[in-house]
């Protein structure tokens, strides 16, 4: 009987798994080489693909805009710690299917060429961005988890699924930029004035959300773009992410949201002061220049401190109390049985006793 194509190429993916996994067998018998984990490997993967994409962003990019790269790596390394920190969760998957790596790399190349012929039907040009980057993880976590144990991986699509939804966030004049421009820009506007005023520089507020100094030409205009709501937007989904699989209570989940929001809201209230500075002291030039890439390196350098020190610190404690709990609970139940009467116990005998008793009774 004639095999079919499908059956043929099965076999074929078979011998060479079989091959490979022979020849890892021997290397970690040799104790020479450590084959890293597949979690690793995902891992490292996405920091060489987050490091590409930015390079990849910056040289293609026709908006502009020069914080996409920046944005774009935060999305890749960060899924890649969240994927690696939930390693224990993703271990039940065992094996994946060849057809399922065959449908995560068409939709790698659908990442890019898909993506771009849609975007370039609508006008926006065939660029790479934060849509592509994320069905491009999406498409990197089927080839290495599959589809098929959805039961494990929902999570992770289901944050790729917000990382998109997220994205409306940075295109110009969405409604998120508009409402933060109409409420955050101005109380941020009124609170540089007043703290540059208070430290001797003679400012003023100019419509509702430009800050101006009298004495020299300075002038930063807030915008709602400006008002760090891409941030917090972007902390509240990865963070969110972050705490899969973690056994977080719902209520401090909610709270390292809250709280890392807010702090992020300040942190972009320090970020305009020191661009106002440097505008007055430097020039409108320099200042341009710093709020390229400024804004980008605090939240980074937030977003990991706050992951090590406040929630990694929280997800240690919640698997501390988890292993402490499985401990009670065998340390009771060790050397009884359920004899099914009640929830009563009563001790267990060994084999030994067992095979007493039934060549007593025979």
């Amino acid at each position: 009987m004639k095999l079919k194509f499908a059956e043929i190429l099965k076999e074929f993916w078979e011998k060479i798994i079989g091959k490979v996994e022979s020849v890892m067998d021997k290397i970690r018998l040799s104790k020479k080489l450590k084959i890293p984990s597949r979690e690793e490997m995902f891992f490292i993967l996405c920091v060489a693909v987050g490091v590409f994409v930015y390079l990849f962003a910056q040289e293609i990019s026709t908006t502009g805009e020069g914080d996409l790269g920046i944005i774009l790596f935060t999305f890749v390394l960060m899924y890649g710690i969240i994927v690696f920190s939930n390693k224990k969760l993703l271990s039940v998957i065992e094996d994946v299917e060849i057809w399922e790596i065959i449908f995560g790399v068409l939709i790698i190349l659908f990442s890019y060429y898909g993506v771009g012929l849609i975007k370039q039907s609508l006008g926006l040009g065939f660029r790479f961005g934060v849509t592509n980057t994320v069905i491009f993880l999406a498409g990197l976590t089927i080839v290495f988890y599959g589809i098929r144990r959805l039961d494990v991986t929902w999570a992770f699509f289901l944050l790729l699924a917000a990382l998109s939804v997220a994205n409306i966030v940075f295109i110009g004049n969405s409604p998120i930029d508009i409402l933060a421009g109409r409420t955050l820009a101005p109380l941020e506007a009124s609170w540089v004035s007043s703290l540059l005023n208070a430290f001797g520089y003679k400012t003023t507020v100019e419509g509702t959300s430009t800050v101006v100094f009298l004495d020299r030409y300075a002038v930063i205009a807030i915008g709602g773009e400006c008002t760090g709501i891409q941030g917090m937007t972007l902390y509240t989904t990865l963070t969110g992410g972050m705490m899969i699989g973690t056994g977080i209570p719902y209520k401090k989940r909610a709270i390292f949201l809250c709280v890392g929001a807010a702090i992020l809201f300040l942190l972009n209230f320090l970020r305009l002061v020191i661009l106002s500075l440097v505008a007055y002291h430097y020039g409108m030039a320099e200042m341009y220049s710093v709020h390229e890439w400024l804004g980008g390196v605090i939240f980074l350098i937030f977003v990991f401190f706050f992951w090590v020190l406040v929630i990694g610190r929280e997800i240690r404690k919640v698997s501390s109390d988890v292993c402490a709990e499985g401990k009670r609970k065998s340390d009771n139940t060790d050397g009884r049985v359920s004899d099914g009467s009640l929830g009563e116990n009563r001790p267990r005998t060994s084999e030994k006793e067992q095979e007493t008793g039934d060549s007593g009774s025979s």
